[in-house]
């Protein structure tokens, strides 16, 4: 067991932490227009990743390629202080709203639909897990590692749906069906990995289990989601106001039908495993006996990845040169920590418009982040990052790159 067998062996049951399927909602100001649309077309589409403690020279060899440096590894395990967790996805979203009325008494309320695809990604690790799988055992021989509380989560989805918006006032409410393609899930309640001194041998106290959505069908089941805006403003003239937008998406649960599981009580010790064991299909079904882990087949049911956003945005139609905007959002997953922001919408002319951010929460830590508009009669270009530092360096804990264009027709 010295060396590199428990270093592939732990690799490949946590690579699923650091794979670059990443997902994230805008920070972006989506900014407020008050004027009145017939039709629209919005496409929108952005990724995140963001880590308590993991450096981006650990991450962007995932997401990107290339090779992780001996020094960057031993940095990383040196700096992750109990757990780290590390989050994000990404999502491409199309929008059409009609200009149609459709209430008798009320000539802004329209009809309209929308398609999008997402995925999303969370997991949570000790510093012995990282250090097993980037450094290899032998820092460990004569010890006890900890894997204790390990959880990773990665859904990958489409939905699709319609609704009822408001041609003014910009807020709607659609129901969705949702059509999950990927799942995968495992959460270790304890965990501990004992080496003998020479390495020769490992004692594995864990117990949890791993759900993993077969690769047939396509569609590994089905949901229902509600997505919602509802805009409104407060204040007068003469004191402070704005514009308060409370937000949700992807609010709904997923069935996932047939769902491998994988279940395992395990106080055992085990010697002589090879990476041949490991790989080979034909000595899976004993080495899963050895293990003491059993499987079946079963359906699930859960949350979606959503979140709720509640703050105040910027408004297009406004006078004023500077505007603020803040809020908090939270996130329907189990590792997502509430996230509050801050910042300031700059009006250059007409047309254009900057501003920044400064956020806190959800994956990691602090970030910057900015953004620029492009705003004509009929069209609205918005380019922007939530965390501009982690885009240029390597010692920054994420990485994030959002669009959103709209056509007023």
């Amino acid at each position: 067991m010295k060396g590199i067998n428990i270093k592939y062996l732990l690799a490949a049951t946590s690579f699923c932490f650091f794979v670059g399927h990443i997902k994230t909602q805008e920070l972006l100001p989506q900014i407020y227009d008050t004027t009145s649309v017939n039709q629209q077309v919005v496409i929108s589409g952005g990724f995140l990743q963001h880590s308590s403690y993991l450096h981006n020279s650990i991450v962007r060899p995932f997401l990107f390629g290339g090779e992780i440096g001996e020094n960057d590894k031993n940095n990383a395990w040196e700096t992750i202080d109990g757990y780290d967790r590390i989050g994000g996805g990404y999502h491409g979203r199309f929008e059409y709203r009609a200009g149609k009325q459709i209430f008798k008494n009320n000539e802004n309320w329209s009809w309209m639909m929308n398609l999008s695809n997402e995925a999303h990604v969370q997991g949570q690790y000790t510093g012995d897990l990282f250090g097993l799988v980037f450094i290899g055992n032998e820092p460990f021989l004569g010890k006890e590692a900890d894997i204790e509380s390990t959880y990773a989560r990665f859904d990958q989805f489409w939905t699709i749906g319609g609704g009822i918006h408001h041609k003014k006032t910009k807020s709607f409410v659609t129901l969705n069906v949702v059509l999950p393609q990927n799942f995968f899930e495992t959460d270790v309640d304890g965990g501990r990995l004992r080496f003998s001194k020479g390495g020769e041998s490992i004692r594995l106290i864990t117990d949890g289990e791993v759900y993993l959505a077969n690769q047939i069908p396509y569609f590994k089941g089905i949901g229902g989601s509600v997505n919602f805006d509802y805009n409104f403003s407060f204040g007068d003239s003469s004191k402070f106001n704005g514009i308060i937008s409370i937000q949700g998406r992807n609010i709904g649960f997923v069935k996932l039908r047939n769902t491998t599981r994988y279940n395992f009580d395990i106080d055992e010790e085990y010697s002589g495993f090879s990476i041949s064991d490991l790989t080979a299909e034909s000595k899976l079904p004993s080495l899963m006996d050895t293990l003491g882990i059993e499987s079946g087949e079963k359906s699930i049911y859960r949350l979606l990845p959503g979140f709720v956003q509640v703050g105040k945005i910027a408004a297009v139609n406004s006078e004023k040169k500077v505007q603020s905007f803040f809020g908090l959002r939270m996130y329907t997953t189990k590792l997502y920590r509430p996230l509050i922001y801050a910042g300031a919408h700059y009006r250059v002319n007409h047309e254009f418009s900057l501003g920044g951010q400064i956020a806190y929460g959800g994956y990691g830590g602090l970030r910057l982040g900015i953004y620029f508009n492009y705003n004509t009669e009929n069209v609205v270009v918005g380019l922007g990052t939530e965390d501009i530092l982690g885009l240029l360096l390597k010692k920054q804990y994420g990485h994030s790159g959002l669009i959103r264009i709209a056509w007023k027709l």
